[in-house]
């Protein structure tokens, strides 16, 4: 591949400094657009929060209380531009789910178990303190499926969205978005999207409401 054309700008004699990434909106974004290092950001922070978390509420005995918490700190953080920087590895996807695991662990640590060393497996946790897992497959179908109803209003990200019509036997996918041929744009989160939905279309119907679903996803993917 050719080499960046490197141009030293200045403002009134001040060079003004080359950095590898910017912050937008938030979100840091690298020269490759590979959102690695706000995945790491978001992990790190993640886990200094969940540390706070722990040592706050070290005295609390309601397992309840310490999810509100949770879901009011440092959910929000791990959950921002969540499916515009998801990671792709299986290792950051582990270690950014880990965070809540842990904290499962954590806030139901005081209940009466028999054996406190046999606790139930995550998913069981998160149906006993009513705490939806991180599934970074559920925000991308329904980020899809919110433009497809309004709720997202992006007509731009929209247009690049084709729909295969008719499908026979609803066997083929159901959307389609062109691949990018730079560089650049091979890290476009909509064409995970896309793949993503496509896995699931069958449960989607342009009939219905989001929270149906929604409800729907959350029975057939497994997290």
């Amino acid at each position: 591949s050719s080499l960046p054309v490197r141009v030293d700008y200045s403002i009134h004699g001040v060079t003004v400094e080359r950095t590898p990434c910017i912050r937008d909106l938030f979100v840091l974004l690298d020269h490759r657009l590979t959102f690695k290092d706000y995945q790491d950001y978001v992990i790190s922070k993640g886990n200094q929060l969940l540390g706070l978390l722990r040592k706050a509420t070290v005295d609390f005995t309601d397992p309840v209380t310490i999810k509100a918490v949770f879901c009011r700190i440092i959910r929000p953080v791990l959950e921002y531009c969540y499916v515009v920087w998801c990671p792709s590895t299986v290792t950051a996807i582990n270690r950014l789910k880990s965070i809540q695991w842990r904290l499962t662990r954590y806030a139901i640590r005081l209940l009466p178990w028999p054996d406190r060393s046999q606790m139930p497996p995550y998913r069981s946790r998160c149906l006993l303190l009513g705490l939806e897992p991180l599934s970074v497959t559920l925000a991308q179908c329904l980020f899809v499926a919110g433009m497809f109803s309004g709720a997202i209003n992006s007509p731009v990200l929209l247009a690049n969205i084709g729909i295969y019509a008719p499908r026979v036997l609803r066997s083929g996918p159901l959307l389609h978005a062109a691949r990018r041929r730079t560089s650049s744009g091979l890290p476009d989160p909509m064409l995970p999207m896309c793949e993503v939905f496509n896995c699931y279309s069958d449960v989607f119907d342009f009939n219905v409401s989001l929270p149906v679903f929604k409800e729907a996803l959350r029975l057939s993917i497994v997290h």
